[in-house]
């Protein structure tokens, strides 16, 4: 009864904090995509959130200078910096599904696994269990 769930919490890490560590290489590889490609996609979203604040001041500082060309050209980069920021953003979201597919395809790998592993096990030339007797 000492091992309820009030109990002193010695291990507090997860089965889920090993996910990744028990696939076979080609599922560690993948996950180790998948996890780099969510970095990237971070990094893409944030490019994205400062290309626009850097579009804005560009703008803003365009038409504090009071000059009608320096204001018109600032604000025609400003727009343009802000389409990239667009499509950042959107390209962002591409990657997303792309990782949302990867995720499906290590999931479905990780469930046949087993069944792959089983079948290596009996087409195996020198199983260990009959190499014993002798």
């Amino acid at each position: 009864m000492g091992s309820g769930g009030s109990g002193g919490g010695k291990h507090r890490f997860r089965m889920a904090s090993f996910r990744g560590m028990q696939q076979a290489d080609l599922s560690k590889k993948l996950y180790k995509l998948i996890k780099s490609e969510n970095h990237a996609i971070g990094a893409y979203e944030s490019a994205s959130k400062e290309r626009a604040s850097i579009a804005a001041q560009l703008s803003d500082w365009g038409e504090e200078t009071g000059d009608d060309a320096i204001s018109d050209i600032s604000d025609k980069l400003g727009v343009l910096l802000s389409e990239i920021a667009e499509q950042e953003d959107a390209f962002a979201a591409g990657l997303e599904e792309y990782r949302s597919v990867l995720k499906q395809i290590r999931n479905t790998e990780s469930s046949v696994q087993p069944s792959r592993d089983h079948k290596a096990k009996v087409e195996d030339p020198k199983p260990e269990r009959l190499s014993t007797r002798g």
